[in-house]
């Protein structure tokens, strides 16, 4: 390559000491895969000099008459392979780092419950300047280059990564590596799912956890229509205080989570939440990949069970007050809505689109109640007992409370198309534990998944305890339950 270029070649690493041996192991591998396809190009690292104080790298060796577009075309091939391998070695280096960098928070504010005093929780989020702005802990490095680029081979210095390429969330100071593609790796303390959208969550560690050893972590689900404060944060606070890493979660389109509009129905994405949650606690330095299971409640149940289904990852898998939210959408409790009654709410849903389009007004539905009055049915009544009084009452920053646990009309019909039994018993033999009470008025889908799961498997009935005593009652939940199941099947 050009030395005038190299001579001046600033990398942008958010002034991070790990930078430069992140990039030192990028050098290796060009120079490793090279290598393997017979050509030896003058790579090795004793020709760079390593400044930390201004965390740049510039070749320094004399040589002229390089083939530079001969460098070009290997790099361009092997790209992609340097950013898999070196984000794996980034990850598994900079853990600590990067761990350091989520906010840790007290309880106060962000749940309706007690936390121990013998857990430590932190915010796992993101930033919300939005694309191409500064986002601290996100970035590593970037490799970037434009049509322009490519014909001026010769340019004398890096320009803005504005001036090279749009690439999401990098800096619009930052400065790069010219290679003929447009890669960006972004470790981050914060998680994404495989949309690409940002994916909010709690995490939860025991003050007396050895950070330097492996341990069993545990995801969990919040209630459909509810945010990571209301159920999913008991469950998983307590499964901490014994012993477990544990992460709640936002799903997407709720609470800090993105998704836009608020409040839609995408019970694909809602699954692959859960996936994601697994890629983030699997590169944490303190929790081994293999042992790491996942707790879904009432909506939840549905969800974590269809991306058990296709994610081998997830090695015991626990529903508690679970909701088929595809059967209940098609068929409402004890299959009480009829065909016709169906396709009338699928008309109203597609009518409803032709508003959102021409940019009309958003309509709800379902969800809780806002008032009781004598009409107002059991179930509702039990909600709301939970979703609109201090015991459970939350809504996240930006929201309303009249919009809480109300998904979108248009959008709400999508879960007629949704069959998380369908193959459930292909996660055996992964063991499944399904948990709900005696009382509760959705016990029936959890027996139907018991019904169709393969071994191993148990149904746990609570005694004297309905469908919403289990999402934060902590005298009926069964703990000791969950902790003997996730300890004997997270070994």
């Amino acid at each position: 390559m050009h030395s005038d270029f190299l001579e001046n070649c600033p990398v942008f690493f958010n002034e991070r000491p790990n930078a430069i041996r992140f990039h030192t192991r990028i050098i290796e591998l060009i120079q490793q895969t090279v290598e393997t396809l017979l050509i030896k190009p003058d790579l090795s690292l004793e020709k760079f000099k390593i400044n930390r104080a201004t965390n740049s790298i510039c070749k320094s060796h004399n040589q002229k008459g390089r083939n530079y577009m001969k460098y070009i075309l290997i790099l361009a091939m092997i790209a992609p392979m340097i950013s898999g391998q070196a984000y794996t070695q980034t990850e598994q280096k900079g853990q600590s780092e990067k761990t350091k960098q989520m906010e840790k928070i007290t309880p106060k504010g962000y749940t309706t419950f007690k936390v121990s005093d013998n857990v430590t929780m932190y915010k796992v989020t993101f930033n919300k300047k939005g694309r191409g702005q500064e986002a601290e802990g996100r970035r590593e490095f970037c490799f970037v280059s434009s049509a322009r680029d490519r014909r001026e081979l010769g340019f004398k210095s890096p320009t803005k990564i504005s001036d090279l390429v749009d690439c999401n969330w990098c800096g619009s100071e930052a400065q790069t590596i010219l290679l003929p593609s447009a890669l960006c790796l972004l470790p981050s303390a914060f998680f994404t799912n495989q949309y690409k959208m940002n994916v909010a969550g709690h995490l939860f560690i025991p003050k007396n956890l050895d950070q330097s050893k492996k341990h069993s972590a545990i995801i969990v689900g919040h209630p459909m229509g509810a945010v990571k404060e209301q159920s999913a944060n008991v469950y998983a606070a307590n499964m901490a205080e014994r012993g477990f890493v544990t992460l709640s979660v936002d799903l997407s389109f709720w609470g800090e989570s993105e998704g836009e509009p608020r409040n839609v129905v995408a019970p694909d994405i809602y699954s692959e939440d859960f996936s994601a949650a697994v890629d983030f606690l699997s590169t944490r330095p303190f929790v081994d990949k293999n042992r790491i299971g996942i707790i879904g409640v009432c909506g939840s149940g549905s969800f974590v069970i269809s991306a058990a289904k296709i994610d081998p990852r997830m090695k015991a898998i626990a529903t508690v007050s679970m909701y088929d939210m595809g059967a209940a959408s098609r068929n409402a409790l004890n299959h009480s809505l009829t065909l016709e009654q169906r396709k009338k709410i699928q008309e109203e849903a597609a009518k409803q689109r032709y508003v959102e389009f021409t940019d009309g007004e958003t309509k709800y539905t379902g969800g809780t109640v806002h008032k009781l009055d004598e009409n107002t049915d059991p179930i509702q009544r039990e909600f709301y007992d939970f979703y609109r009084t201090p015991r459970g009452e939350y809504t996240p920053k930006g929201g309303s409370p009249e919009l809480t646990t109300h998904p979108t009309l248009s959008s709400n019909v999508k879960f007629m198309n949704f069959y998380p039994f369908n193959d459930i018993e292909t996660i055996s033999p992964r063991p499944m534990l399904f948990i709900t009470g005696d009382k509760a008025h959705s016990r029936e889908f959890s027996e139907d998944a018991y019904k169709r799961a393969a071994k191993p498997k148990e149904l746990y009935i609570v005694p004297n305890a309905g469908h919403v005593d289990l999402y934060d009652r902590v005298e009926l939940i069964p703990f000791d339950k969950l902790t003997s199941f996730f300890t004997e099947h997270l070994k």
